[in-house]
């Protein structure tokens, strides 16, 4: 013992044991550092680490178990059993290893925790077993005072080792400082990435949320502070929580939508898409939630007006059919009566002339409201109402046991909208037409509902005593055959089958031949002779108006060219032909290539024409009395601003309304307007036409109010460009006879 004590307390064995008590008490908190590296680690780089550590601390305490039996145990071959010695280094090191790979499972559980303790403890039981198994062979004989000199080689060996797994160990963690620093820089960089991203991102695990970027926390309302830690469905709308519920419990894999409550109790409509990751290395969610929130609003202007009407906020036709179709439905089941009504404001474009397009659109809004306030109180806020198109509205009643009750709403919507209207500053007074269609009795369908109450509209439009039309079987017939007559319309228009006739205009004096007035004539096979008064407002209808007009000008413009010049040609313009920018040119052309002298062809316009668009009439009509033709007014006296136009438009010749000329001799009032008429235009420096001279006594008034032109069965039918051309002849032997 003395032996020992001197040998271990000499300078060079102090020094190395000294040297190594430290090395191997160093080596132990080495291993801790390396196993908290392991646990930031993942994959083969926390594996790396763990060996290392155990590696560490299995030499640590095996280091100071051989010191402690070289100090101890006095002993002095040690060499001579090696292999004794590096099993038991490997039974340190491997218990360590057992215990770090279970304390790095453990996620706290104490149960993990005690196993790792226990491997620890029967390894470093398991170390001495295998050491003190070497001592019979190394203790030398009691007494003998043998040298030690295998002392120093076993502590320089051990310190050696030690100072070796330092070295590394100071490599490795340098190393894994500079990787530690640059993942470092590399989150840092990600979150910059992520916090920049216009998306809002968060990563949950079985919805706890780990972390969250800036857009996320602008869009919830919340600090990041708050939102980690928190479930996810804190900041959602209770209506999306089974939804989001679900997702959790399956594989994210579509986009879905859904509602965020801010803490002031504001909604935001989000979508979000999501996708497993490892976080920390265990699986968790990243989710990339946008918000849709104006998308959404943006879609449902777009959806409101794809089924509204701008104008007036009442559904439109699309819409009005879909809800039709329920309400069919629902009486269907009940067995029960539905109401359509379909009406439209009589002289609704006067109102846009005289006043402006402005004014109609407030005039249309107010109609709107008006009809939705009375539907409302008829029907206990069930009944339906919606703008068609232009002027035209329907009206659907709710399922009743009594269909009499939409002619009732009928009378009383017409009621009510024949009060004015102050329209800007403005009282403005308008009329509707209404057709009125049953189901089931007229139509089980949508379409067929429909077609019955714009069928009823159709004939209350062309009825002048009755403003209401319910729909009866025989409108539906009369309107076959107007279809039909609009098919052959098109056919003759083709083919050229309409004839041009001719009703001579005289002179005041009634002898005096001055000119014609040509007029359209269809003659039919199975039909005869069909009146003008049908078939053109059905060719103004449909578009077919054109064609007819060039016809007629064209062909009274070349008999005319062939008569002698004193005599003039009138052709009447409907209205629809103004709705187009050939007309000038139309007339122009048509002078050039017949070769008629521009004063002597008049064009007869409508008060209809002026009313339509004012200005586009004006300029057009303001070309055409550049080209040299003279316009006339047709019809005077019957319109309601008539007398306003005289000073507008640049008018020679005013045409009195036969309805005045009928009257006559029977009517004051209408003798009166003749001679107020005659005046105000003589006046003006205008000619006048009566037409509809039928007897010798509306002759004699004319005279005597002055006219300037008489036309009439009286003096002449319309007739035949030959029977003209005999006429024109007739009264060239007559002249030449009074000469």
């Amino acid at each position: 013992m003395t032996s020992l004590i001197a040998t271990l307390t000499s300078d060079r064995d102090l020094l190395l044991s000294g040297l190594s008590l430290v090395v191997s008490i160093a080596l132990c908190p080495l291993a801790l550092v390396m196993f908290f590296r392991a646990m930031a680690s993942h994959g083969r780089l926390r594996l790396a680490w763990l060996l290392a550590a155990a590696t560490a601390f299995g030499a640590g305490i095996w280091g100071l178990a051989l010191l402690s039996h070289v100090l101890f145990a006095a002993t002095t071959r040690l060499a001579e059993a090696p292999l004794l010695l590096g099993l038991s280094l490997v039974e340190a090191v491997t218990g360590a290893l057992g215990a770090f790979s279970l304390w790095s499972r453990s996620h706290g559980q104490p149960s993990f925790i005690m196993l790792g303790g226990a491997m620890v403890a029967l390894a470093v039981v398991a170390m001495h077993y295998t050491g003190l198994a070497a001592h019979p062979v190394l203790l030398p004989p009691v007494g003998t005072g043998a040298d030690l000199p295998g002392i120093a080689q076993i502590l320089i060996v051990l310190g050696g080792v030690a100072l070796l797994i330092l070295f590394l160990g100071a490599v490795v963690t340098v190393v894994d400082v500079r990787f530690v620093l640059r993942r470092a820089e590399e989150a840092q960089r990600l979150r910059q990435l992520a916090d920049s991203a216009f998306e809002g991102l968060l990563i949950h695990r079985d919805g706890i949320i780990l972390d969250v970027n800036t857009s996320l926390t602008a869009l919830v309302g919340q600090p990041r502070e708050v939102l980690i830690g928190a479930h996810i469905l804190d900041f959602i709308a209770l209506s999306s929580h089974a939804l989001i519920r679900e997702r959790l419990t399956t594989k994210p894999s579509r986009i879905d939508e859904f509602e965020i409550v801010l803490p002031d109790g504001t909604r935001r409509v989000a979508e979000v898409l999501s996708r497993p990751i490892l976080h920390g290395g265990r699986p968790a969610t990243v989710a990339a939630v946008r918000d849709i929130s104006e998308r959404k609003q943006a879609a449902a202007r777009i959806e409101h007006l794809a089924r509204h009407d701008p104008l007036t906020g009442l559904p439109n036709r699309v819409k009005f059919l879909a809800l039709l179709k329920d309400i069919l439905a629902r009486a269907d089941q009940a067995e029960a009566f539905v109401g359509l009504l379909v009406l439209d404001i009589d002289r609704f474009k006067f109102v846009n002339g005289l006043y402006g397009h402005d004014a109609g659109d407030r005039l249309l809004r107010a109609v709107a409201r008006r009809l939705a306030s009375l539907v409302k109180e008829d029907t206990h806020d069930q009944g339906l109402v919606a703008r068609l198109g232009g002027d035209e509205f329907a009206i659907a009643l709710p399922p009743a046991r009594q269909a009499g009750i939409a002619a009732t709403i009928a009378e009383r919507l017409q009621a009510a909208l024949a009060n004015p209207f102050e329209i800007s500053g403005q009282s403005v007074q308008i009329s509707t037409r209404v057709g009125i269609a049953f189901a089931p009795q007229h139509g089980t369908t949508v379409a067929a509902l429909v077609n019955s109450a714009d069928t009823a509209l159709f004939w209350a439009k062309r009825d002048e005593r009755a403003k209401t039309r319910i729909f009866e079987p025989a409108m539906e017939s009369e309107l076959q055959l107007r279809r039909r007559m609009e098919r052959d319309l098109r056919l003759a228009v083709q083919n050229h089958t309409f004839k041009v006739h001719y009703q001579p205009i005289y002179a005041i004096d009634g002898r005096t031949l001055v000119g014609f007035e040509a007029l359209l004539r269809w003659f039919q096979k199975d039909l005869g002779w069909t009146a003008p008064s049908r078939f053109i407002p059905l060719a103004e209808e449909s578009g077919m108006i054109g064609p007819l007009g060039r016809l007629v000008l064209e062909t009274a413009c070349a008999e005319a060219a062939d008569w002698p010049e004193a005599l003039h040609v009138a052709v009447n313009l409907s209205p629809i032909q103004f709705q187009t920018d050939d007309l000038v040119a139309t007339v122009t052309e048509t002078l050039a290539r017949t070769k008629l002298a521009p004063a002597r062809l008049e064009l007869e316009i409508t008060e209809g024409v002026l009313i339509d668009d004012t200005e586009r009439a004006r300029a057009q009509l303001m070309a055409l009395k550049a080209l040299g033709v003279r316009l006339v007014l047709d019809d005077f006296g019957t319109g309601y601003s008539s007398l306003s136009y005289l000073g507008r438009f640049p008018f020679d010749k005013l045409k009195i309304d036969r309805s005045f000329v009928s009257r006559l001799a029977d009517d004051a009032g209408a003798a009166a307007i003749v001679r107020a008429i005659s005046a105000l235009a003589h006046s003006l420096g205008l000619a006048v036409t009566a037409e509809g001279v039928e007897t010798t006594a509306q002759l004699e008034l004319l005279r005597d109010a002055r006219c300037t032109e008489l036309q009439g069965f009286l003096l002449g039918r319309p007739m035949t460009a030959s029977a003209a051309a005999r006429l024109i002849r007739q009264q060239r032997k007559m002249t030449s006879s009074a000469a």
